[in-house]
């Protein structure tokens, strides 16, 4: 082989290690978080934030006292005084051991700092011992995960490996502007949790509930004993026709607002957690901090996962070539206006097209979101600018009104998300690999059926949940 073809082969490779960020090592997530008893509460339930990779053994013992059960759990022949974590079943996968019981209730009654629950009379309770194999630090697939472009690009293409189909009911509401708005609704896939909660989902941009990051993450969580509900952006499924003309935006949260309603109408007693993925992410965080202290009674937490924050500051990042930011704009300007074009006869009708003064060609040849949005979104919603509707859209400009506690998610190696706009958030978890809504984790080649953010949000799910049970005992 001359040297000119093995310079060439040289480059190559060193491209390539470049682009996948092979010699990267596995990093402990940074959390950054002003209220530490909420810090406190949130790893009880989520180590899988900040521990690292343990073989230890735990092992629940169950000793009775009258009526009251007293829990102690044995680590490796020393006894640890067992957290107040344990009160709920869904909680189980994340202190490491399990067990199959009645209906519990969390009580007040504490003796040297273990935690004592009341329980059903005849319960019977399986204790298992339990190896804890889970990766807790975030460990990206060693060949190409390190790399925020290949594992974005991926979760655009294929999403998740080994994907199941959820089994839900699709929910139809018809808004008061005649749009035919729908949601999916998961029941959980099992009936042993006597502590009711709905994960609230609000997908990213053009995305639904028969996107294939929804569909794992929801049938993960029902099998963790949580109902789910995802809402179906307004235009994007193919089989629900549009009967108004609008679809979906960055800003407008009251579709979001609609289906937590009907939630609560079907289960009026469920306590809420409210998710949201990139743009969703930016609707729920938007939407609690319009809300308030007048939000849902139901809502006791929220998630954001990769979001942007501000669409002012963003769009001038993904207007630039570096880091191929250009290029990712580019295919999120093309699903939006698939769309627009799919539902043109409704969207661009003659009266539609002359009522907002649209221009159906500025539309079609439209090369990035702001063009777009100058031709069709700005003039369809009355914004006199693309400026004055990204900054109404723009989460960053109502978090001091957000009174419900939450948790921001972002990778540092976020291509479409800059690590200049993660600055302003008050408490966020970063990631330092994971690409956007990528986090894809285990083996060589090829990765987990499950991820980390699959198993991290689960887990932060519980931890709400816990939070809001402490906090409730604390007042009552």
């Amino acid at each position: 082989m001359s040297t000119a073809l093995l310079a060439v082969f040289a480059v190559i490779l060193c491209i390539l290690f470049r682009i996948l960020n092979v010699n990267s090592a596995p990093q402990k997530p940074l959390i950054v978080c002003q209220d530490q008893s909420f810090l406190t509460t949130i790893l009880k339930i989520a180590p899988v934030i900040t521990e690292p990779k343990s073989n230890d053994h735990y092992v629940l013992l169950r000793s009775s006292r009258s009526s009251v059960d007293v829990y102690t759990i044995h680590l490796n022949s020393k006894s640890v005084q067992v957290p107040r974590v344990i009160y709920k079943n869904h909680f189980i996968n994340y202190i490491h051991f399990e067990w199959i019981s009645a209906r519990n209730t969390y009580t007040n009654k504490s003796r040297n700092n273990i935690t004592l629950l009341n329980t059903t009379p005849n319960i019977r309770y399986i204790l298992i011992q339990k190896e804890y194999e889970g990766q807790v630090w975030y460990k990206p697939t060693r060949l190409w995960g390190f790399s925020g472009h290949v594992q974005t690009i991926l979760h655009s293409i294929i999403g998740r490996v080994r994907c199941p189909w959820p089994i839900g009911e699709r929910v139809y509401i018809a808004l008061p502007d005649e749009t035919t708005l729908t949601y999916d609704l998961y029941q959980p896939l099992t009936n042993d949790y006597e502590d009711d909660v709905t994960i609230a989902i609000c997908p990213g941009i053009c995305n639904s509930s028969e996107s294939v990051y929804i569909r794992t993450f929801v049938h993960f969580a029902q099998c963790h004993g949580y109902r789910c509900a995802v809402l179906n952006h307004v235009g994007v499924l193919s089989s629900v026709k549009i009967t108004a003309p609008r679809i979906f935006t960055y800003g407008h949260t009251d579709d979001y607002h609609m289906m937590l309603q009907s939630l609560i109408e079907k289960h009026s007693s469920t306590k809420i957690i409210c998710i949201g993925f990139s743009l969703g992410g930016n609707l729920v965080t938007k939407y609690l901090g319009e809300r308030g202290s007048n939000k849902l009674s139901s809502i006791i937490g929220g998630i954001s996962i990769c979001q942007g924050y501000n669409a002012i500051e963003g769009t001038k990042f993904l207007l630039n070539w570096q880091n191929f930011r250009r290029f990712y704009l580019y295919i999120m300007t093309e699903s939006v206006k698939n769309i627009i074009i799919k539902h043109k006869t409704i969207l661009l009708s003659e009266e539609v097209k002359q009522r907002c003064n649209l221009n159906e060609w500025d539309i079609v040849s439209a090369a990035t979101l702001p063009e777009l949005d100058e031709a069709y979104t700005r003039k369809v919603h009355n914004f006199r600018s693309v400026k004055e509707l990204y900054k109404w859209s723009s989460s960053l400009f109502y978090l001091d009104n957000v009174t419900t506690p939450m948790v921001f998610i972002n990778a540092l190696d976020d291509p479409i998300v800059p690590e200049m706009l993660l600055e302003p958030i008050k408490e966020h978890a970063k990631l330092a690999h994971g690409g956007h809504l990528g986090f894809y984790e285990g083996g060589l080649l090829y990765p987990n059926p499950i991820t980390w953010l699959d198993r991290t949000l689960v887990s932060l799910v519980g931890s709400l949940t816990l939070a809001q049970a402490d906090k409730s005992l604390k007042t009552s």
